[in-house]
Parts: C-alpha cells; structure tokens; sequence
C-alpha cells in the first residue's frame, strides 16, 4: 500500500471511490482544490481508501471529510493508518461527522475515531431517509431490493485541540 497526498490528476479515481460508497456526491465541495487535500491509499494503480481534512467555517476548525473505503479493501487497517497519519497534521480541534446505519450501535469509524483521542458530541445529528449518503454495502436497500427505503444517521465527533506542555 502506498499512500500519498491527492494530486489534479487523482479526479477520476476520487470520484470513482466516493460514488461508490455515497452514491452521486454532486456539488458539495469533494471536487474542489484537490491537490494537497486528501491523503490517499493505493494498491498499485488502484485507489482503494481516502480522507481529507479542510477547515470547515461552520465549525471554525478542521473537519475530517470524505472518508471513503472500497468495500473489497475494508477491514485491512488502511482507514486506521490515513486517520492516524492525518491527525498529526494539526493540534487544533478536529471535527468528524460519523454516519451510522441504522439499527446499528456504533458508526462505522467510531473504533478509529476513539483510538484517535475523538469523542462524541452529539448523537444523531442528522437523520437521512433516503439514499443520499448511504454506505451501499451496509445499506438495507441493497440487502432487500424491494425496498426503497434506507436510513443513517449522522453522528458528530470531535477530538479536542491539542495543548503541549513545555518541560
């Protein structure tokens, strides 16, 4: 596995990964100032896993963001090693939205996200009943396709900015 920052020219693979594991992600931002703003896990030629982190106004810190996985690379520690590598980047706080689906006790990154010194803020942020933003794995939809009904949650996160004593 190599891991790198994202580059222009990493566009298509990004947004291979993110329609993969969001569905159509549109015009929310994935795409814009690319270079630099992802730490990206290869196998070979292949992008198997990505986060970002970039300042987020709303928060008035940093934001963990667009943390996506293919599903045939889930499971192997990537996600565990790009969060570890990119929390070091700042002290500041560091804010994550986690999605959970439903029925499920724990997000997806709640491990990682803990291991990381992160806590969490406030339980079901956001309720979605739609496909927007679904993990298609895990998704009911997928598991009974006669269903057009699907549900996450969006759990917010948050490690705590970081202070260093001098000694």
């Amino acid at each position: 596995m190599f891991i790198r920052l994202s580059t222009e020219n990493d566009r298509p693979q990004i947004k291979r990964l993110l329609d993969c594991c969001f569905g159509p992600v549109g015009d929310q931002g994935a795409y814009d100032n690319l270079t630099g703003r992802y730490l990206l896990a290869f196998d070979g030629d292949t992008l198997a896993a990505m986060t970002g982190l970039q300042y987020n106004e709303d928060y008035k810190s940093f934001e963990l963001d667009w943390t996506a996985t293919y599903p045939t690379y889930q499971n192997f520690g990537i996600m565990r090693e790009l969060i570890s590598r990119i929390c070091v980047v700042t002290d500041e706080w560091i804010y994550c939205s986690a999605w959970r689906i439903d029925g499920k006790e724990k997000a997806n990154l709640q491990d990682i996200l803990e291991e990381n010194g992160f806590q969490e803020l406030v339980r079901d942020r956001i309720t979605l009943d739609s496909r927007y933003n679904c993990y298609k794995v895990y998704c009911p939809v997928k598991k009974n396709p006669t269903s057009n009904f699907c549900k996450c949650h969006e759990d917010l996160w948050a490690r705590p900015e970081r202070s260093w004593k001098k000694e």
